[in-house]
């Protein structure tokens, strides 16, 4: 691996690859947060789908046979399900607890830091930003950075929250700066130096469901906002809102999610969701 063989890093005894300057990294979520999704994504219908859809993604428009890296990969599990399919190249994080739930995944190489101005240059082959941009202050900056570490012709995928418009106490919670409109993240991919191949929402089913329950329900008092909840009521809202499902609901959602993958497939665009992506190419 290029990223790792240019002596940037070091192995220690947990098998995580560690910066050797030892320089301190920044993360938005703290140990237990992180304990929290590795223990809910692999029963998330939303992780699962977000990670088929980056799966019909990569098979489409990227190279199945060069290895991806997952930037801000957390604790691992869009990597661990695209393994079956795709080369993987690890995950890169800053959280070092996100990193130990990434090996518990069985992913082989995982990598304590970010990207920044100082990291090895023209290393990767190809890189995904999963749901990341929206918790950086300065993405045009962060993006500039990335494109210098992807080697020519390699590709990039992007997902973001959509929307100002669906914007709740969820986002300040999760250490949002911001939700994205198509054509603010088209113009920041592109200053950054990468070639549009495709850009769409996605995750339209759930524009409305958001906008009525999460938005307007706190906004007329239906709802606590996040920082009001109790332990108890966070977890029970986090089950209802990515994991229990009645059969009704299920279908339905089973449903909207296969139209919108055949879509996405054939390279049309979805003109509004909860969601936002965006591939790329060097």
């Amino acid at each position: 691996m290029d990223f790792i063989e240019k002596g940037f890093y070091q192995l220690d005894s947990n098998g995580i690859f560690i910066p050797m300057n030892g320089r301190s990294i920044a993360t938005k979520f703290d140990d237990a947060i992180q304990d929290d999704l590795f223990k809910l994504e692999d029963s998330s219908w939303w992780f699962q789908y977000r990670a088929d859809v980056i799966k019909e993604l990569f098979l489409k428009y990227c190279d199945k046979n060069s290895p991806v890296f997952d930037i801000g990969g957390g604790n691992g599990y869009t990597t661990s399900v695209l393994k079956r399919s795709v080369d993987i190249g690890g995950v890169i994080e800053p959280s070092y607890k996100a990193c130990i739930n990434a090996k518990r995944r069985k992913i082989d190489y995982v990598i304590c830091d970010s990207i920044c101005e100082d990291s090895p240059k023209e290393t990767l082959d190809q890189v995904m930003l999963l749901d990341v941009l929206e918790h950086i202050e300065r993405p045009e900056e962060f993006l500039q950075n990335v494109y210098k570490v992807v080697k020519a012709n390699g590709h990039i995928i992007i997902t973001v929250p959509a929307f100002m418009s669906l914007w709740s106490s969820e986002d300040v919670m999760a250490g949002h700066f911001r939700r994205y409109r198509y054509g603010e993240l088209i113009q920041i991919v592109k200053k950054a130096g990468f070639q549009i191949q495709y850009a769409s929402y996605f995750m339209g089913f759930l524009y409305f469901p958001v906008m009525f329950v999460r938005v307007w329900g706190e906004k007329l008092g239906l709802i606590k906002k996040t920082f009001s909840r109790t332990k108890e009521e966070k977890e029970k809202v986090m089950k209802q809102q990515f994991i229990n499902k009645s059969k009704g609901v299920h279908m339905i959602l089973s449903m909207a999610e296969r139209l919108e993958r055949k879509r996405i497939k054939e390279g049309k665009r979805i003109l509004f969701g909860s969601s936002l992506l965006v591939v790329g190419r060097r």
